[in-house]
């Protein structure tokens, strides 16, 4: 049925064009911005003890080197949970960031270097850490962006105490 086939092709047409217009291309270009704030599991490493569990929240801001370089602040809090002592960890971190790809689909590798303290508990002395960490983000409008950040911390001063922290982040961003 020649009928059949045109239809197909209409609608097949259709559709791609209603993926295009919804899905619009995430390019970054210099001098590009983001913010970007999510919730996060946390999960604390102590020596001589199980891991600690817990929740937290970040904040940040992203600024567009290049397509695929980019610097970044964080302001992070978490509070852990069992084994005793419970403790939290609120830090501020700065770094750089590698966009392996920059269309809709937006993974990145990323390092920086953060100050580190307990912040209602006192669990921990104010200390210095690297960070390493993956992220995803799904861009699926210009300017509006969803993802996961998960990242490891090694506290410098405090690895007698913790050979670091975990976290794996749910955000959001909104880009400028």
């Amino acid at each position: 049925m020649p009928g059949g086939a045109a239809r197909v092709g209409v609608a097949t047409a259709i559709v791609a064009i209603g993926c295009t217009l919804v899905a619009a291309p995430a390019a970054a270009f210099p001098g590009d911005q983001a913010v970007f704030c999510g919730i996060s599991y946390d999960r604390i490493f102590r020596e001589g003890m199980s891991p600690g569990h817990g929740f937290g929240s970040m904040a940040g801001w992203r600024y567009s080197l290049a397509d695929d370089w980019n610097l970044w602040t964080v302001a992070s809090y978490a509070g852990f949970v069992g084994p005793e002592p419970t403790s939290d960890l609120g830090g501020l971190s700065f770094g750089a960031s590698y966009v392996i790809d920059a269309v809709s689909w937006v993974p990145e590798i990323y390092a920086g270097a953060g100050f580190f303290s307990g912040v209602a508990r006192r669990g921990w002395e104010p200390d210095v850490g690297l960070i390493a960490g993956l992220g995803f983000e799904y861009r699926p409008f210009k300017e509006f962006g969803a993802g996961f950040r998960a990242q490891y911390r090694f506290l410098a001063r405090q690895f007698y105490v913790s050979t670091g922290t975990l976290s794996i982040a749910l955000l959001a961003s909104y880009h400028f």
